[in-house]
């Protein structure tokens, strides 16, 4: 361990020279010893509990007082004796205390509804605490989450900040705000990915405009608080595992970027999205759905090989026989694909790599099927879509809002009722 190293969060001592520490990056228990150095539960004590002194005349003295004593100033193997270190270990216990009094944001932030027609998984507990953290909990819904982008790059609301704008302030919680929604975006609500994921790109420069999105987004939240993934309990004849990608071509027109996006349902459901921007600069849109295609076929085979481990583990027929389909609407992009790289004068800038589906549908893992732009779920994480599209997009990957599926899973439950 070198003499750089900080002190990771204290959980106990083995002797009153050696204590215990947790890493909070890796999740390991370490050991060290200290010189010289007498550690005492009383003074110091486990994270989450109380320090306590023998009674006088018949009370128990709670002290709420944490503090860390070295009584000589070396240390070995740590770093040396200082007031900032001292401080950071201080901090440590400070926060986990208040961690340990915080009421079930994160530990019951996801709730799963069972009915007889499937399993609803949703976040509106912690969807109505964000909208309170933020003062939207009182405001006018709206229908979707972002407004339909101008094509004039000047126009357009989610451009970057521009010569004769202000910097937000500390005193907007932007980054707060971001890191809350990528949170709800990446767990129960894929319809806001793609807009979360464009206002995260400002974060160091952010500007009103930026938190009038952050604002338009917590408003279709506030419509939309008891939304989640339904799961149906139906038994369809539908592959298990069916995706959808797609790419928006100049998503990001100001540095040449475009988007990426894809969705992978079961039953009809979103069980793994993705919507991000592009690293690489695409010189057609025929280009930019390769490179789409491409991370969509990386994460079908990570769910193939996940779906056969949990079958395999549970003595359970293999599922991964046949190859699953990944829908893609660019014809160009589908002829390439299924014909390899072949270096010509339109695609050998393109790195071959980014063939790799070729050789999967060669494997029989996947199989590319052209579908209508209309129908690609992939839409919804690559560019705004008017109300009707999103809509219809949005019920398409299997999300639905608490109080209606409970209505409808009454009526039917009367309606089987009633053919008894």
């Amino acid at each position: 361990m070198g003499p750089q190293r900080r002190l990771g969060i204290y959980v106990g001592f083995d002797s009153p020279s050696i204590i215990r520490y947790l890493e909070p990056l890796t999740g390991d228990i370490f050991r060290a010893r200290f010189a010289d150095c007498h550690f005492d539960e009383t003074i110091f004590p486990l994270l989450g509990e109380e320090k306590s002194v023998p009674k006088e005349q018949g009370k128990l003295v709670h002290e709420e007082q944490r503090e860390l004593s070295w009584a000589v100033p070396t240390l070995s193997h740590l770093d040396p004796r200082t007031t900032q270190c001292e401080n950071e270990v201080r901090r440590i216990v400070h926060l986990q205390r208040i961690a340990n009094q915080m009421p079930d944001a994160f530990n019951d932030a996801t709730k799963i509804e069972h009915s007889a027609d499937g399993t609803l998984v949703h976040q509106s507990n912690y969807t109505e605490k964000v909208l309170k953290r933020f003062g939207m909990d009182k405001a006018h819904p709206l229908s979707t989450p972002m407004v339909v982008r101008s094509l004039d790059t000047k126009k357009d609301p989610y451009r970057p900040k521009g010569d004769d704008e202000m910097v937000l302030g500390p005193e907007v919680p932007y980054l707060s705000a971001i890191g809350a929604l990528m949170y709800l975006a990446q767990c129960t609500r894929p319809d806001i990915a793609f807009s979360v994921n464009l206002l995260a790109r400002y974060s160091s420069a952010p500007t009103s405009r930026h938190w009038t999105g952050i604002k338009h987004i917590l408003r279709y939240l506030r419509g939309t608080t008891d939304m989640g993934l339904f799961y149906s309990s139906e038994l369809t004849d539908a592959p298990s595992i069916v995706g959808y990608a797609d790419a928006g071509y100049l998503s990001d027109p100001h540095q040449g970027r475009s988007q990426t996006g894809y969705v992978f349902t079961c039953g009809g459901t979103a069980i793994s999205w993705r919507s991000t921007k592009q690293t690489l600069v695409a010189t057609s849109s025929n280009h930019s759905e390769i490179l789409a295609l491409h991370e969509a076929s990386r994460e079908c085979v990570w769910l193939r090989s996940m779906i056969r481990h949990i079958r395999s583990t549970c003595a359970l027929p293999s599922a991964t026989n046949t190859p699953t389909i990944l829908n893609e609407d660019n014809a160009a992009c589908i002829a390439q694909i299924t014909g390899g790289y072949i270096k010509g004068d339109r695609t050998k800038h393109i790195s071959p790599k980014f063939f790799y589906t070729h050789e999967l549908q060669k494997s029989q893992e996947i199989k590319v099927r052209q579908i209508r732009s209309s129908d690609n779920l992939a839409d919804l994480f690559t560019k705004s879509l008017p109300k009707c599209t999103f809509q219809k997009l949005v019920h398409g990957i299997g999300l639905r809002q608490l109080c209606k599926q409970s209505n409808r899973s009454m009526q039917n439950q009367g309606e089987h009722s009633r053919v008894l």
